[in-house]
């Protein structure tokens, strides 16, 4: 039987009935149609005996389908689920994703798509726009505070040198008077 011919009669059909064509079927149509269909029955095992031929005829979820696949396919089928995902493995995407993966799962999926996972086994995200903006926002304030520190050491420097030359002339004034009040002292 073709997915097409399954899919029209799904609803007209008792759901006993529905689950006993699962065997018959001979193709798969869309993710979202099946998706659909696996939502639509009451027994976890017919919904499970469903998904896993769709995954073995090459069958791919998106990862909103997956979600909505949660609670409606056993726990075990997610992380299969998951690891065939057409939807493209981004961090982001596999965040949404971990919730159905344990950390070694976790850890293979993300090696295999280039994305990084922390000590904790939690996605790294990489940083939103807002957050992108704050960081050279704080790396602008940081070299305008460094200008402003080379500024405050250039006017220490200068009023250092200013006031060693003040110094300078105070001792040569009081050398040179000295000097003429000895010659005056002499002269008499």
């Amino acid at each position: 039987m073709t997915w097409e011919t399954y899919y029209d009669k799904f609803y007209d059909w008792a759901e006993s009935t529905a689950v006993s064509h699962l065997s018959r079927l001979t193709d798969f149509g869309p993710s979202a149609e099946v998706c659909e269909i696996a939502q639509m029955f009451s027994e976890e095992a017919a919904a499970n005996r469903l998904i896993r031929k769709a995954l073995a005829s090459g069958v791919r979820f998106t990862a909103e389908e997956i979600g909505e696949l949660d609670g409606v396919v056993a726990k075990s089928l997610m992380p299969q689920l998951v690891q065939t995902t057409s939807t493209p493995l981004t961090a982001e995407v596999l965040d949404e994703l971990s919730d159905w993966l344990n950390g070694d799962q976790l850890r293979t999926i993300a090696r295999q798509n280039g994305i990084t996972v922390d000590a904790y086994g939690q996605v790294v995200l990489p940083p939103t726009e807002e957050e992108k903006q704050q960081k050279r926002d704080w790396e602008e304030l940081g070299r305008t505070l460094d200008a402003l520190a080379q500024e405050r050491a250039r006017k220490q420097k200068e009023e250092l040198l200013l006031a060693r030359v003040i110094l300078a002339v105070r001792s040569i004034h009081r050398r040179e008077r000295r000097e003429k009040r000895r010659k005056e002292q002499e002269g008499k």
